[in-house]
């Protein structure tokens, strides 16, 4: 879902606009599910913050939540902070 949200993806909802505060309360809603992916994704819009979506940069909760995806099978991104 929090995909539909980023501004580069090209949608086909009918007046559905980017919104990366919307892509990051559904990325985040997908990790507590258990998503590595939206953890992932959620962890890197908090560790860089979007200037554009205008998200805050949050290191620790950003890197609390790129852990998160690593422990839940994503382990391409467990070296990115051991």
């Amino acid at each position: 879902m929090y995909s539909y949200y980023m501004q580069n993806k090209q949608t086909f909802v009918l007046d559905l606009k980017p919104s990366m505060k919307k892509a990051l309360y559904y990325a985040k809603k997908a990790c507590d599910l258990g998503d590595a992916d939206g953890c992932y994704f959620a962890g890197m819009t908090l560790y860089y913050g979007d200037d554009w979506g205008k998200v805050e940069r949050d290191r620790e909760r950003g890197k609390a939540y790129i852990k998160e995806a690593c422990r839940l099978g994503k382990e391409d991104v467990c070296t990115y902070f051991p």
